[in-house]
């Protein structure tokens, strides 16, 4: 009961503690990692045996994407976080559709 009990004050305090802030940094102080044409970039990727990979959408069709999901009819929701990487204080966030439209 005691070792309970000091594991749950500690787990209070250390949620209460303020956490240390870095400095702050600037966009322009970040390192840019170069662009890689759609084409090159599925070249970087290791498959395991059985499975390939086939390039769906790259920009202009999605800028940004942190997540995707398909549905059951194959269409893939993307959200976009325009600005994600550069620390702005409002990044622009969208959903966007995209469908197979010649269904290869």
């Amino acid at each position: 009961m005691k070792y309970f009990l000091f594991c749950s004050g500690f787990l209070v305090f250390s949620t209460l503690a303020p956490a240390e802030e870095g400095p702050e940094i600037s966009a322009d102080e970040f390192p840019r990692a170069p662009a890689t044409e759609p084409a090159d970039a599925l070249a970087t990727f290791e498959m395991a045996p059985g499975f390939r990979l086939t390039l769906a959408a790259h920009e202009p069709d999605v800028t940004d994407p942190i997540a995707m999901s398909f549905d059951e009819r194959g269409r893939a929701y993307v959200v976009e976080m325009i600005g994600y990487s550069e620390r702005r204080e409002a990044a622009a966030c969208r959903v966007r559709l995209l469908t197979d439209a010649d269904g290869d």
